[in-house]
C-alpha cells in the first residue's frame, strides 16, 4: 500500500500539503522485503506471536539507525494471548533491551517473591 500525504486544492487542481509518500509493507514470512530503505516508523504488530521476530527486527535496525544515532523508530506491540504462541523472541528482547538498542521499560507487572 502506498499513498501521498496532503490534499487536492479544489480551486486550482494542484496537490498541496507535505506531499510525503507513505508506504506500508507487510513482511509476512519474508523479512528480506524490508531491506534497503530508510524508515521513520516501523510497526511490528502482535510481536508476542510474530514468527522470526528477532530476524525481522535485526533486518529493520539498519533502516532506522546510522552509526550510533537513530532517525526512526521500530515500535513493537501486542502480546501472545494463546497457548500456541511462541513468545521466546519477544521475551528475549524485553529481558535484554540494550542488546537490541531498545529503550528499557521497567517491569512493574511481574511480582518477584
Amino acid at each position: 500500500m502506498k499513498w501521498t500525504m496532503g490534499y487536492l486544492d479544489l480551486n486550482t487542481g494542484a496537490r498541496r500539503g507535505t506531499l510525503n509518500t507513505v508506504t506500508g509493507i507487510s513482511s509476512k514470512d519474508n523479512s528480506g522485503k524490508l531491506r534497503g530503505s530508510g524508515v521513520v516508523l516501523a510497526l511490528i504488530e502482535e510481536f508476542g506471536t510474530f514468527r522470526n521476530l528477532l530476524n525481522v527486527y535485526n533486518v529493520l535496525r539498519p533502516s532506522v539507525e546510522e552509526g550510533s544515532g537513530s532517525y526512526g523508530f521500530i515500535y513493537s506491540y501486542g502480546t501472545a494471548g494463546d497457548t500456541e504462541s511462541d513468545f521466546r523472541s519477544a521475551q528475549e528482547m524485553m529481558d535484554n533491551p540494550a542488546g537490541y538498542n531498545m529503550f528499557p521499560v521497567k517491569n512493574v507487572y511481574d511480582k518477584i517473591n
